[in-house]
C-alpha cells in the first residue's frame, strides 16, 4: 500500500517541494515542510505526530554558492531541514494513514460502541417491519 501510495504522489510533492525550495538546494525549512504536508493532507492540521516526524528527520543540509566577489563555489549550510526523499516518507505516512482509515473506519480504536455507527433509521430498524405483522 505505501508503494502505490509513493507512486502515485510523487509527481504531486515534487512539484509542491520544488515550490517551497527556492534557492535550489535539494531540502526546505521545517516551517515550509508542515506547510506542505498541510497541503497535502489538510486533516494534519495541529497533529502532534507530525511535530515529532519533522524531529525525526531535521537534518543540517550543505549546498554550493557561487561568492560574487571572489568567482568561487561556497559551501553553505542549512540547520533545520528537510531533503526531499524525508518528504515523500513523511507525506507517504499521514497518506497511508488516511488511506487506512477510510477503509477502516474503526481502525486505531480499542473499543467500539454502538454509538459509533450511523445514526440513519433505515440502517439499523426498518420501519415497515410493524406493518408487515399479522394479527391472527
Amino acid at each position: 500500500m505505501e508503494e502505490k501510495m509513493r507512486r502515485e504522489s510523487k509527481q504531486y510533492v515534487e512539484k509542491l517541494f520544488k515550490q517551497f525550495d527556492k534557492i535550489g538546494a535539494g531540502a526546505i525549512y521545517k516551517s515550509d515542510m508542515k506547510k506542505l504536508v498541510e497541503t497535502v493532507v489538510p486533516e494534519t492540521l495541529g497533529d502532534p505526530e507530525l511535530e515529532a516526524l519533522l524531529l525525526q528527520h531535521v537534518k543540517r543540509n550543505k549546498h554550493t554558492v557561487l561568492n560574487t566577489k571572489t568567482r568561487q563555489m561556497e559551501i553553505e549550510y542549512m540547520d533545520d531541514t528537510i531533503d526531499f526523499p524525508s518528504c515523500m516518507a513523511i507525506a507517504v505516512h499521514f497518506l497511508t494513514k488516511i488511506e487506512r482509515k477510510q477503509s477502516n473506519a474503526f481502525a486505531g480504536q480499542g473499543l467500539i460502541r454502538f454509538s459509533d455507527f450511523d445514526r440513519r433509521p433505515s440502517m439499523l430498524v426498518d420501519p415497515n417491519v410493524l406493518q408487515k405483522r399479522r394479527l391472527f
